[in-house]
């Protein structure tokens, strides 16, 4: 039996370093306004004065843009509300005093499913000023904010129902103009940026030249009989050994593989085989290298000296393997006596 061992005589190692790198994002603050109001309107005319007595006709169009319409559930009814330096008037929906067009000047309804964006004709201030403080905007001034409600219901519900508004500044005694649209809800959002990065591939560590062996001890076998004056001989196949090349670097010294044999002794120190007796036939199981040349046993000394199993060559860019064995074959003196014997082989790569 022939125990084996390796031993690695080369290696060059690399080390590698990992940067990271955070990603920060900063988000814009969000405007204060009312988030229910969809958009601003536009008005026509943009300015004029207000006649308490005679006020039909105040506004002739008010609009939104194409594509802006109440949205899906928000269909059933259409109204308009006002209201006064911010607090909306909500003692009756505006209808008996702002008026809106549907379909016809002077309807109420909800907004059909083929408009594309909101428009009314024929808004007025009515002569009775009962249920809107109408007398005192123009006295005193103030902002009026007219309101187009998308509802879910025929009474309108401030907190649940979006609008589309425009805001008129009245000066005192009655001069007023629509104010410029700004920002709204609508004009700002939020949104997530969501990112899978995949992990990171570090290439491997370059390790330099390294040796594998399959595990397990070689048995060499031979004939049941053994006669006087006849060789006995024995056979029996090192398994295969690998050797790795990952210096990728043309320049490196070429390896070479090389492999000795103790003397084979009896447990008990009875027998002993010079390891001359041994020899090797190496062969190719796959890659680059080549192969050493065949050891006749007792011939220049077997393998009790190093002898070349497998040779080989770096590469610039990419690992190099290259997997061998050998047949050995041990002739027995015949002298030697009988029983079970062993060598150990060493295998060094330089």
């Amino acid at each position: 039996m022939i125990t084996i061992t390796a031993k690695k005589a080369l290696a060059t190692l690399a080390t590698a370093a990992m940067a990271t790198a955070a990603l920060v994002v900063v988000a814009q603050p969000a405007l204060a306004d009312d988030p229910m109001r969809l958009a601003t309107l536009h008005a026509s005319p943009a300015s004029g004065q207000i006649d308490v007595v005679t006020t039909s006709g105040w506004l002739e169009e008010v609009w939104s843009e194409t594509g802006q319409v109440c949205p899906t559930g928000h269909r059933a009814r259409s109204q308009v509300y006002a209201s006064i330096d911010g607090v909306l008037d909500d003692s009756t929906p505006i209808a008996g005093m702002i008026r809106s067009g549907v379909k016809q000047i002077g309807q109420s309804g909800g907004i059909e499913d083929d408009e594309d964006h909101i428009f009314r004709s024929g808004e007025f201030i009515a002569t009775d000023m009962v249920t809107f403080p109408w007398l005192d905007v123009v006295d005193a001034g103030g902002l009026v904010e007219i309101r187009h409600t998308c509802q879910t219901a025929t009474v309108y519900n401030p907190a649940t129902d979006p609008y589309y508004g425009v805001d008129i500044l009245v000066q005192p005694g009655g001069a007023w103009a629509v104010v410029a649209s700004g920002p709204t809800a609508a004009d700002t959002s939020e949104s997530d940026i969501n990112v899978d990065i995949p992990t990171l591939t570090v290439p491997p560590v370059p390790t330099g030249l390294t040796i594998s062996v399959k595990p397990g001890p070689t048995t060499l076998t031979g004939p049941t009989t053994r006669e006087a004056g006849t060789a006995w001989q024995a056979t029996g196949t090192l398994p295969n050994t690998t050797v790795n090349d990952d210096r990728q670097d043309a320049t490196a010294d070429d390896w070479t593989l090389t492999g000795r044999a103790s003397a084979f002794t009896q447990p008990a120190g009875v027998g002993t085989i010079a390891s001359t007796n041994l020899g090797w036939a190496p062969a190719k199981v796959s890659g680059q290298g080549a192969v050493g040349a065949t050891v006749a046993p007792n011939t220049n000394g077997g393998l009790s000296t190093d002898k070349q199993l497998a040779s080989g060559q770096a590469s610039g860019t990419a690992n190099v393997t290259t997997t061998v064995n050998a047949l050995f074959t041990l002739e027995v003196p015949e002298a030697a006596p009988a029983g079970a014997y062993k060598s150990t082989l060493t295998l060094t790569l330089i």
